[in-house]
This record gives C-alpha cells, sequence and structure tokens, in this order.
C-alpha cells in the first residue's frame, strides 16, 4: 500500500503542477529538463515547429492512432508488457515521424540522432516499465517489482491520466513523456542533477571564469582527469581508493605547469541509488585536505562507467575551451590505467559509445596514460544510457 502511495503521489506532484493564477495545468520542470537533457535535437526542433507539427504528412492521423492504442492499453493484459507495447515507438511509427521531420526540413544532426531517441526511448520504456534487464543490472535496474500488483496499478493510473488529454500528446512526445515519468518514479533522475554546474561557485563556476584568462600554452596538459571509485557501503561518501587516486592525482598537479585543471570524474553509482556523488566528495576532499583550489576543479557528476569518465570528461573540458588537440593526463590506480590502455577498452567504448573517445597512450610511470579527446564524437548525446546520455 505504502509502494502505491508514493508512486500515485510522484505521478500528481510530478507530472503536473497547477499554475495559481489561472488553474492550468503545465509540465512539471523535471519532464522539460529530462527530454531536453535525453533528446536535445528534437528540443532544439520542437522550439521553432510545435505549432506546425500535426500539419505535417502523416503526424495527426499517428496522433489519432497512437492515443487509440494508449487508451485501449487502459484494459489490456497481461501487464506491464501490453502497456509498455502501446506506449513504443514502432517501426511504423518511427517511419512516420522521420518522414514528417524531413518534410518540416529538420537539421541534420535530428535526422541523424532520430533512431538513437527511438532506440533510447523504447529502452526506458522496456527497462523503468517492463523491469527489463539494463547493460549494468546492478546499478540501473527498475527500482520496483515491475510485475507486482502495486507497480501495476500505478502504471495504469499513469496511462489513464496520460491518455486522457484533451488534446492529447502529439507523437513523439507522448512516448517522451512517459518515459519521464518512468524514470521520475523510480528515482532515475541522475541525468538531469547539477543544473547550476558552471554556475555555482561551489561547482565549476570558478574554474569556468578561470578558464576564460588561462594561457593553455604554459600547460604540458589541458587537464588531469581522474576517474572515481565508488564506496559500496552506503552511508561512505569517497572510498578509500577514491581519495588515494585524489592524492596521487594532486600530487601531479603540484607540479610547476602540468596542467590548470584537476577533473574528478563520477555520478552517483556506488551503491545503488547513493546520494553521494564520486566527483563531488573528491573535489570536496581535494579542497579540504591537500589544498587544491576550487578554481582549479572542474568536476564531472555523471559518469557512471569507465567509458564515460573519458567522455564525460571531453565534454568538460570542450565547455572549459581547451585547445582542440591537447593532451589530457589520466591519473588513476595502475591496474584502471592498464585496463584504460588496453585494446578490450576501445573496443568496450565502441560496443557502449559506438565509438572510442579518442587516441589514448602512452603510459608514463605506474599511475599515469596520456589521452588526446575526440571532442566532436564526445559529444553526441545518446539516451539508450539514459541517467547519463
Amino acid at each position: 500500500m505504502m509502494l502505491f502511495v508514493s508512486l500515485v503521489g510522484l505521478l500528481f506532484g510530478l507530472v503536473i503542477r497547477t499554475s495559481a493564477t489561472n488553474n492550468t495545468a503545465t509540465v512539471e520542470n523535471y519532464q522539460q529538463a529530462l527530454e531536453a537533457r535525453l533528446f536535445p535535437e528534437w528540443t532544439r526542433f520542437w522550439q521553432s515547429h510545435s505549432t506546425t507539427w500535426l500539419s505535417q504528412p502523416g503526424i495527426s492521423g499517428l496522433q489519432n492512432v497512437r492515443y487509440a492504442r494508449l487508451q485501449n492499453a487502459s484494459n489490456c493484459s497481461p501487464l506491464p508488457t501490453c502497456l509498455v507495447s502501446a506506449y513504443a515507438i514502432s517501426p511504423s511509427d518511427q517511419s512516420t515521424i522521420a518522414a514528417a521531420l524531413k518534410a518540416s526540413n529538420a537539421s541534420g544532426a535530428l535526422i541523424s540522432a532520430w533512431p538513437q531517441y527511438v532506440n533510447g526511448t523504447n529502452h526506458i520504456l522496456r527497462v523503468y516499465g517492463d523491469g527489463d534487464s539494463p547493460l549494468y543490472p546492478e546499478i540501473d535496474s527498475i527500482s520496483y517489482t515491475a510485475n507486482s500488483s502495486e507497480y501495476e496499478l500505478f502504471l495504469g493510473t499513469l496511462n489513464n491520466f496520460t491518455a486522457t488529454g484533451h488534446p492529447p500528446l502529439p507523437p513523439p512526445i507522448d512516448a517522451f513523456a512517459f518515459a519521464s515519468s518512468l524514470l521520475s518514479a523510480n528515482d532515475r533522475l541522475e541525468a538531469i542533477a547539477y543544473p547550476d554546474l558552471w554556475i555555482s561557485p561551489e561547482l565549476n563556476g570558478p574554474a569556468l571564469r578561470h578558464s576564460r584568462h588561462l594561457d593553455w600554452d604554459r600547460y604540458r596538459y589541458a587537464a588531469i582527469l581522474i576517474p572515481g571509485e565508488g564506496p559500496e557501503i552506503y552511508g561512505v561518501p569517497l572510498s578509500p581508493l577514491g581519495k588515494l587516486r585524489s592524492r596521487i592525482a594532486a600530487s601531479f598537479f603540484a607540479k610547476p605547469n602540468t596542467a590548470p585543471f584537476l577533473i574528478p570524474s563520477g555520478g552517483n553509482v556506488h551503491p545503488n541509488l547513493t546520494t553521494y556523488t564520486e566527483a563531488l566528495e573528491m573535489s570536496k576532499w581535494l579542497q579540504s585536505q591537500l589544498n587544491v583550489k576550487v578554481d582549479n576543479i572542474a568536476i564531472e557528476p555523471y559518469a557512471r562507467h569507465t567509458t564515460t569518465n573519458l567522455r564525460n570528461g571531453a565534454r568538460v573540458l570542450q565547455r572549459l575551451g581547451a585547445p582542440k588537440g591537447k593532451k589530457v593526463l589520466i591519473v588513476t590506480d595502475r591496474s584502471q590505467r592498464d585496463s584504460i590502455a588496453s585494446r578490450s577498452f576501445a573496443l568496450r567504448c565502441q560496443n557502449e559509445l559506438g565509438y572510442v573517445t579518442g587516441d589514448i597512450g602512452p603510459t608514463l610511470g605506474l599511475f599515469e596514460v596520456e589521452w588526446v579527446p575526440d571532442y566532436g564524437k564526445c559529444a553526441f548525446v545518446d539516451p539508450i544510457d539514459p541517467l547519463d546520455p
């Protein structure tokens, strides 16, 4: 009973809010933020095409078909699979929307990203609606039992609420909205954590200001990247290895003209659903224990794997304005260093990200490996990993 109360509370507390001035329901901030984070090219398109989208070839008809499908799903069986299938973007839906995007003169970036957006949306529906296993089940799985009576009641209530909208949501926004509601219900909003990351004086605001007046040529490396290592014990903010990696990296940073920034990298990962962010805890430790100035620390608080430590580190460096082609020094323990420098890591990046993150090597000493990021590839957003796209 408590599960149902909490889930329905999420539904009506987060999916809509009511304006105090005109009593009109509006999309909750988290939903807008998630859709912008997971589907950035669509978000840019929608800002200028929202009023004309239904007039594009096939979209009005598809809206009616999907709306009827969602209404029929109110009494479907077996749950939750049949309901998730109703919201999924089918191959036919995908083709209709792709044709409408082309007719709307959508950007090449959106046309290229559209298949990934479909795959990502359907993946979210399967994992957080139907309970399918994600790539890393120990840290990314659904928070509830998908086929429990309580969760099925939540899903049915969410569908009744979504499918009775007048006018109905146009495709693919109906699928995006349901997917974002599932992420919220499972407390999986990691992708939109730290909205003030590049503004806050306690986060990356000082580093960003420092970068604007920086002579990058003074330094051998653009930055020192520190991959995080989360603890496996609830209530522990920073693991012993996380502290040691930070300490080793700080010793390199202290050498003159090595790098202008330290980039601690790691999100809310271990243990599952932890409230601690690896990068933030490493930053606090670097400042309090090793006297590193906040101006010289740019945290990367989203990465959930070593592959994305590098990918997201490249995104941080690009935001700081690091020169293209300038080397980065990755500093970690020897075991992880050797793993990052291995051929198997390049294959893992190819399998999980669809590309390698840049040129890795050579290794130096016991703890270091050089890396030249590929900023173009690392900038691509893929919602197949909705907790860190």
